[in-house]
């Protein structure tokens, strides 16, 4: 039987938010504060359609993917979500502090503080990249391999994106001095959509970090309108972060 999250969010880590994952079972898995996390993810659907989307035994599902409405599958967030489900590749997401993985050169398990707090800033101008970790199998070009930022994931799995509780923000238009919040779910989809593409993108060959990057970006402005309503609105142009204590 399904365990819809709306009924209890924790009933599969008898109650227990903390950590939870299974590398043993299927394909998109949630770890971290596990409530959190399934926030996080819910919020990539469209309203309607959010109690589609279960979790059991820490796996990530749609109820019943098949009965939803074509037009509902093409939503970007619904279709992400999907794909990571029904991948043959293994994927984590956690809200967390911690982000956990292997060092690339030598194998041994790592663990990093998701840091954001700088002297002399006020915490919401924290640099939102501190507060996300996004490892993947593929190595990242652009770092040398021993760099934390290249990290692989976890035993078990083939991608991970953690990403600290907090909100992300953005200079209003407007002015600079003006500070707006800034949607935590296009973070979300963004680093999700980065993490698939260059994972399993390109036929399964994991495409390089910068050409994720820019998909990702191109894609989270139809999710932003989709699920947000709000248009052209860069799903990686956040560029401040307060974190949640």
């Amino acid at each position: 039987m399904w365990t819809r999250w709306r009924i209890s969010i924790r009933v599969f880590v008898n109650d227990n938010p903390i950590h939870y994952f299974d590398p043993d079972g299927q394909e998109l898995q949630v770890g971290g504060v596990v409530n959190l996390s399934i926030k996080d993810l819910i919020s990539l659907i469209p309203g309607k359609y959010r109690s589609e989307l279960v979790v059991q035994d820490g796996k990530v599902q749609f109820k019943n993917y098949n009965s939803l409405p074509d037009e509902v599958k093409k939503y970007k967030g619904v279709a992400l979500l999907q794909t990571m489900i029904s991948s043959e590749k293994r994927y984590k997401y956690a809200v967390s502090e911690i982000a956990e993985g292997k060092n690339r050169v030598t194998g041994q398990p790592q663990a990093h503080k998701l840091a954001v707090e700088k002297e002399a800033l006020e915490p919401r101008d924290a640099n939102p990249q501190n507060a996300i970790r996004n490892l993947s199998k593929t190595e990242r070009t652009d770092l040398p391999t021993g760099h934390e930022g290249n990290d692989l994931p976890e035993e078990g799995f083939d991608g991970a994106v953690f990403i600290r509780a907090g909100t992300f923000n953005r200079p209003h238009q407007a002015s600079d001095d003006l500070i707006m919040d800034y949607p935590r779910n296009n973070v979300v989809y963004h680093e999700l959509f980065e993490n698939a593409s260059r994972t399993e993108g390109d036929g399964g060959k994991g495409r390089d970090y910068q050409d994720a990057h820019n998909r990702a970006g191109a894609n989270g402005n139809q999710f932003s309108k989709e699920v947000n309503g709000t248009r052209d609105l860069n799903s990686g142009s956040a560029n401040g972060f307060d974190p949640q204590k």
